[in-house]
Protein backbone atom coordinates (compact mmCIF):
# COMPACT_ATOMS: atom_id res chain seq x y z
CA UNK A 1 0.00 0.00 0.00
CA UNK A 2 0.99 3.76 -0.43
CA UNK A 3 -0.67 7.11 0.52
CA UNK A 4 -3.19 8.65 -1.81
CA UNK A 5 -1.65 12.00 -1.24
CA UNK A 6 1.33 14.38 -1.04
CA UNK A 7 -0.64 15.93 1.80
CA UNK A 8 0.40 13.02 4.63
CA UNK A 9 3.78 14.89 3.99
CA UNK A 10 2.79 17.75 5.65
CA UNK A 11 3.45 18.77 9.49
CA UNK A 12 -0.11 18.25 10.59
CA UNK A 13 -0.34 14.97 9.28
CA UNK A 14 3.19 14.00 10.48
CA UNK A 15 1.59 15.40 14.07
CA UNK A 16 -2.06 13.86 13.75
CA UNK A 17 0.16 10.68 13.06
CA UNK A 18 2.21 10.34 15.93
CA UNK A 19 -1.07 11.50 18.60
CA UNK A 20 -2.55 8.96 16.55
CA UNK A 21 -0.22 6.25 17.47
CA UNK A 22 0.27 7.10 21.24
CA UNK A 23 -3.60 7.17 21.34
CA UNK A 24 -3.58 3.95 19.87
CA UNK A 25 -0.79 2.24 22.34
CA UNK A 26 -2.37 3.53 25.23
CA UNK A 27 -5.78 2.65 24.74
CA UNK A 28 -5.19 -0.90 23.65
CA UNK A 29 -2.51 -1.38 26.11
CA UNK A 30 -4.97 -0.80 28.86
CA UNK A 31 -7.77 -2.58 26.97
CA UNK A 32 -5.68 -5.89 26.54
CA UNK A 33 -4.47 -5.62 30.59
CA UNK A 34 -7.84 -4.99 31.51
CA UNK A 35 -9.14 -7.75 29.09
CA UNK A 36 -6.55 -10.46 30.22
CA UNK A 37 -7.32 -9.90 34.07
CA UNK A 38 -10.41 -9.84 34.12
CA UNK A 39 -10.37 -13.29 32.21
CA UNK A 40 -7.70 -14.67 34.63
CA UNK A 41 -9.95 -13.47 37.49
CA UNK A 42 -13.16 -15.06 35.90
CA UNK A 43 -11.84 -18.38 35.44
CA UNK A 44 -9.18 -19.22 38.89
CA UNK A 45 -11.01 -16.71 41.55
CA UNK A 46 -13.88 -17.37 43.60
CA UNK A 47 -17.58 -16.82 42.84
CA UNK A 48 -17.65 -14.19 45.38
CA UNK A 49 -15.02 -12.19 43.67
CA UNK A 50 -16.27 -12.48 40.45
CA UNK A 51 -19.38 -11.14 41.24
CA UNK A 52 -17.38 -8.54 43.34
CA UNK A 53 -15.45 -7.51 40.10
CA UNK A 54 -18.38 -7.41 37.63
CA UNK A 55 -20.34 -5.31 40.05
CA UNK A 56 -17.30 -2.86 40.01
CA UNK A 57 -17.00 -2.57 36.17
CA UNK A 58 -21.00 -1.83 35.82
CA UNK A 59 -20.69 1.11 38.30
CA UNK A 60 -20.51 4.42 36.84
CA UNK A 61 -17.07 5.55 38.32
CA UNK A 62 -15.96 2.70 35.82
CA UNK A 63 -17.93 3.66 33.09
CA UNK A 64 -16.36 7.27 33.32
CA UNK A 65 -12.87 5.86 33.47
CA UNK A 66 -13.23 3.36 30.80
CA UNK A 67 -15.11 6.20 28.61
CA UNK A 68 -12.13 8.31 29.29
CA UNK A 69 -9.07 6.45 29.32
CA UNK A 70 -9.87 3.51 26.80
CA UNK A 71 -13.00 4.49 24.74
CA UNK A 72 -12.18 8.56 23.75
CA UNK A 73 -8.63 7.83 22.73
CA UNK A 74 -9.14 4.77 21.03
CA UNK A 75 -12.04 6.70 19.10
CA UNK A 76 -9.45 9.29 17.92
CA UNK A 77 -6.81 6.18 16.99
CA UNK A 78 -9.90 5.17 14.67
CA UNK A 79 -10.90 8.02 13.09
CA UNK A 80 -7.26 8.67 12.10
CA UNK A 81 -7.25 4.83 11.33
CA UNK A 82 -10.07 4.96 8.82
CA UNK A 83 -8.51 8.18 7.17
CA UNK A 84 -5.29 6.50 6.48
CA UNK A 85 -6.80 3.15 5.30
CA UNK A 86 -9.45 4.92 2.35
CA UNK A 87 -6.22 7.17 1.18
CA UNK A 88 -4.09 4.24 0.64
CA UNK A 89 -3.55 2.14 -2.69
CA UNK A 90 -3.54 -1.59 -2.63
CA UNK A 91 -0.14 -2.02 -4.41
CA UNK A 92 1.04 -5.00 -2.95
CA UNK A 93 0.84 -7.18 -6.03
CA UNK A 94 3.87 -4.62 -7.96
CA UNK A 95 6.15 -4.10 -4.81
CA UNK A 96 5.84 -7.12 -2.65
CA UNK A 97 8.22 -5.75 -0.49
CA UNK A 98 8.56 -6.92 3.36
CA UNK A 99 7.43 -3.52 4.78
CA UNK A 100 4.68 -3.41 2.12
CA UNK A 101 3.41 -6.81 3.26
CA UNK A 102 3.67 -5.80 7.26
CA UNK A 103 2.06 -2.59 6.14
CA UNK A 104 -1.15 -4.50 4.85
CA UNK A 105 -1.24 -7.20 7.08
CA UNK A 106 -1.57 -4.17 9.90
CA UNK A 107 -4.59 -2.34 8.13
CA UNK A 108 -6.38 -6.15 8.23
CA UNK A 109 -5.50 -6.65 11.65
CA UNK A 110 -6.41 -3.21 13.05
CA UNK A 111 -9.85 -3.87 11.41
CA UNK A 112 -10.20 -7.01 12.81
CA UNK A 113 -8.33 -6.01 16.30
CA UNK A 114 -10.63 -2.79 16.63
CA UNK A 115 -14.11 -4.86 15.77
CA UNK A 116 -13.13 -6.85 18.50
CA UNK A 117 -12.33 -4.28 21.20
CA UNK A 118 -15.89 -2.97 19.93
CA UNK A 119 -17.95 -5.69 20.62
CA UNK A 120 -16.28 -5.93 23.92
CA UNK A 121 -16.83 -2.67 24.66
CA UNK A 122 -20.46 -3.01 23.21
CA UNK A 123 -20.87 -5.59 26.36
CA UNK A 124 -19.68 -3.60 28.91
CA UNK A 125 -22.10 -1.14 28.15
CA UNK A 126 -25.04 -3.31 27.61
CA UNK A 127 -24.57 -5.01 31.11
CA UNK A 128 -24.62 -1.05 32.71
CA UNK A 129 -27.40 0.35 30.47
CA UNK A 130 -29.57 -2.91 30.80
CA UNK A 131 -29.03 -3.73 34.47
CA UNK A 132 -27.97 -7.22 33.64
CA UNK A 133 -27.07 -9.30 36.97
CA UNK A 134 -23.15 -9.18 36.77
CA UNK A 135 -22.70 -12.81 37.29
CA UNK A 136 -25.57 -14.48 35.05
CA UNK A 137 -24.16 -12.12 32.19
CA UNK A 138 -20.98 -13.22 32.25
CA UNK A 139 -22.26 -17.53 31.97
CA UNK A 140 -24.01 -16.25 29.64
CA UNK A 141 -21.37 -14.60 27.53
CA UNK A 142 -19.55 -17.47 28.49
CA UNK A 143 -21.28 -20.08 27.03
CA UNK A 144 -22.28 -17.66 24.28
CA UNK A 145 -18.38 -18.84 23.11
CA UNK A 146 -18.70 -22.30 23.54
CA UNK A 147 -19.28 -22.99 19.77
CA UNK A 148 -16.78 -23.56 16.77
CA UNK A 149 -17.63 -20.38 14.72
CA UNK A 150 -17.67 -18.16 17.56
CA UNK A 151 -14.63 -19.49 19.02
CA UNK A 152 -13.54 -19.11 15.46
CA UNK A 153 -14.75 -15.48 15.15
CA UNK A 154 -13.22 -14.56 18.51
CA UNK A 155 -9.76 -16.12 17.97
CA UNK A 156 -9.32 -14.35 15.28
CA UNK A 157 -10.13 -11.00 16.82
CA UNK A 158 -7.98 -11.84 19.80
CA UNK A 159 -4.70 -12.47 17.30
CA UNK A 160 -5.56 -9.99 15.01
CA UNK A 161 -5.45 -7.18 17.70
CA UNK A 162 -2.43 -8.29 19.52
CA UNK A 163 -0.71 -8.44 16.32
CA UNK A 164 -1.94 -4.73 15.64
CA UNK A 165 -1.09 -3.79 19.65
CA UNK A 166 2.75 -4.81 18.92
CA UNK A 167 3.31 -3.68 15.34
CA UNK A 168 1.92 -0.53 16.96
CA UNK A 169 4.27 -0.58 19.98
CA UNK A 170 7.25 -1.16 17.50
CA UNK A 171 6.08 1.55 14.51
CA UNK A 172 5.66 4.33 17.38
CA UNK A 173 9.50 3.67 18.93
CA UNK A 174 10.49 4.03 15.22
CA UNK A 175 8.60 7.23 14.99
CA UNK A 176 9.82 9.03 18.29
CA UNK A 177 13.48 8.08 17.66
CA UNK A 178 13.56 5.62 20.74
CA UNK A 179 14.64 3.00 18.54
CA UNK A 180 17.05 4.36 15.39
CA UNK A 181 19.89 2.19 14.44
CA UNK A 182 19.93 -1.20 13.13
CA UNK A 183 20.64 -3.43 16.59
CA UNK A 184 18.14 -1.64 18.69
CA UNK A 185 15.66 -2.18 15.49
CA UNK A 186 16.35 -5.92 15.58
CA UNK A 187 15.95 -6.01 19.44
CA UNK A 188 12.97 -4.08 19.20
CA UNK A 189 11.69 -6.66 16.48
CA UNK A 190 13.08 -9.87 18.68
CA UNK A 191 10.57 -7.96 21.95
CA UNK A 192 7.67 -7.16 19.96
CA UNK A 193 7.39 -10.86 18.33
CA UNK A 194 8.66 -12.31 21.75
CA UNK A 195 5.82 -10.07 23.36
CA UNK A 196 3.15 -11.65 20.55
CA UNK A 197 4.11 -14.61 20.75
CA UNK A 198 3.45 -14.92 24.48
CA UNK A 199 0.37 -12.80 23.92
CA UNK A 200 -0.96 -15.37 21.89
CA UNK A 201 0.14 -18.54 24.29
CA UNK A 202 -1.78 -16.65 27.34
CA UNK A 203 -4.67 -16.05 25.06
CA UNK A 204 -4.92 -19.62 23.60
CA UNK A 205 -4.44 -21.07 27.29
CA UNK A 206 -7.21 -19.12 28.83
CA UNK A 207 -9.74 -19.83 25.81
CA UNK A 208 -8.91 -23.31 26.08
CA UNK A 209 -9.92 -22.86 30.20
CA UNK A 210 -13.01 -21.07 29.26
CA UNK A 211 -14.48 -23.32 26.67
CA UNK A 212 -14.16 -26.34 29.03
CA UNK A 213 -16.29 -25.13 31.43
CA UNK A 214 -14.19 -23.60 34.05
CA UNK A 215 -16.85 -21.51 35.11
CA UNK A 216 -19.19 -22.91 37.86
CA UNK A 217 -22.84 -22.94 36.77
Amino acid sequence: MTQGSTKHTSPRYFVLARISGLFGVFSLGLFLLILFSDTVTLLYADREIVQGLVRWQTTPFFIFFDTVLIILPLVGHLVFFIFRFFRCRLNVHLYPYPENLRFVMLKIAGVLGLSFVGYHVGQLYGVYFEGMAGYQYLQTAIRAHQNLPTIILYWTGLAGLGYYFFQLVWDQCIDFGICVSKTSQRVLTLVCLSGFLFYILVGLVLMIKAVFGAIEP
